[in-house]
């Protein structure tokens, strides 16, 4: 079982320095149940971070990532006790990011996300009395910078307790205000790549373990570390049903690779988890981490898209992953009500504990009819332009 006390919350905002759109940042740190700042942790932050915008760490256009869920399971002993993940993060004059890790994962991140999005106004409203203040002369601006540290404790030590304490932000359903619909699932062959060395920089490179040269820096000027384990996704098969490319908005969205990266983007992004592993405190280098929940903000339209996971683990190194994506944006008697998911999810998982067909699983579940597509190569996935295309390279009925 976990250490009760293997608690750690992180709360980390970045300015932008105006003149010279260099990121100032802001760390806050939580160990154990009761609302405990780690000072230690803290400082560990700032020298981690030093030289890194937050915002270039999230690949987001016009769909944001606002939240995750993640289980977090031992490498030595994958059917041993879970842990949890989770991210919550948003973005206004302030880019705002927190980091739940605990020996529980029942995160609500519905509720969650609700108060991450009050401790975002806050300080926003701090910035903006402290940047008055400073042109009155009433604070300098090494005074504003403890302003705004100070409110970060405040708010964050309030928000540890509603989780850890009052646990008002745990359990329950998560809510949606319209109801969204399935429109496509995955299910997903991956195995567990240990014992990595990558660049902690901006380009994320993995470097073999049999080369024959040692290098400390990589070509594009980070640091070469001992990486935590990576899941790699091998191979995928598509659910989807008929005629999807006609209700979508637009047939690229529904293209084998457009698909894929919703499911690279539930993750936490790698180049964070290659700074935090230098953190002992949160053992990342004995974990893998697979996604349970993930939520993704239309920008334009404000609508909602989620992706429910549920997985089974085949081997020390295998993992089999389920992911079933809803939307807010569509209606349509082909498509069914994400009302259905949890027994959906129910029967996939059911289905996947041991030898397994894919398309003889759906058909015990109520997607029965969608399409199932042969397993297709993640990295060949670039070459297909839709999902009718994999039958015909790779057969199967469509």
């Amino acid at each position: 079982m976990e250490d009760m006390r293997d608690i750690y919350n992180i709360l980390a905002c970045e300015l932008l320095e105006k003149d010279l759109e260099l990121p100032v940042h802001f760390f806050e740190a939580f160990e154990t149940n009761e609302s405990t700042s780690s000072v230690n942790i803290k400082k560990q932050l700032f020298k981690l971070f030093k030289d890194v915008k937050f915002s270039d760490c999230f690949y987001e256009k016009n769909i944001i990532l606002e939240g995750l869920k993640l289980n977090s399971l031992p490498i030595d002993n994958l059917k041993g006790q879970e842990s949890g993940i989770a991210l919550l993060k948003d973005k206004d004059d302030i880019f705002f990011f927190n980091l739940f890790f605990s020996y529980f994962n029942d995160i609500n991140l519905t509720n969650a996300s609700i108060e991450t999005n009050r401790i975002l106004d806050a300080l926003q409203g701090v910035v903006k009395r402290v940047e008055h203040q400073i042109e009155d002369g009433i604070l300098t601006q090494n005074s504003s910078l403890d302003e705004i540290e100070k409110n970060l404790e405040m708010l964050g030590r309030f928000y540890h307790w509603q989780i850890c304490q009052e646990a008002s932000l745990r359990g329950g359903i998560e809510q949606s205000s319209i109801t969204p619909v399935i429109t496509s699932a995955l299910f997903m062959n991956t195995f567990i790549q240990k014992d990595l060395e990558q660049c902690n920089g901006k380009c994320g490179r993995i470097y073999s373990d049999n080369r024959d040269e040692t290098l400390m820096k990589c070509d594009c000027g980070g640091e070469i570390v001992l990486a935590p384990p990576l899941l790699k996704i091998e191979n995928i098969s598509f659910v989807y049903p008929e005629n999807l490319d006609q209700i979508v908005i637009s047939k690229d969205e529904v293209s084998p690779k457009k698909i894929f990266e919703f499911i690279q983007n539930s993750f936490v992004p790698r180049r964070i988890i290659l700074l935090l592993n230098q953190l002992s405190e949160l053992k990342l280098n004995k974990k893998i981490s697979i996604p349970s929940l993930a939520h993704f903000r239309i920008k334009d339209t404000n609508d909602v898209v989620r992706i429910f996971f549920e997985f089974e683990c085949k081997s020390e190194n295998e993992i089999t992953i389920f992911a079933c994506i809803t939307d807010t944006r569509y209606k349509s008697s082909n498509l069914i009500s994400a009302v259905s998911l949890p027994v959906i999810l129910r029967d996939v998982k059911n289905g996947i504990s041991g030898e397994f067909d894919p398309k003889k699983v759906i058909q015990k579940t109520e997607l029965k009819g969608w399409k199932v597509t042969p397993y297709v190569k993640v990295r060949e996935l670039k070459t297909i332009e839709n999902l009718e295309r994999i039958f015909s390279i790779f057969g199967g009925v469509v």
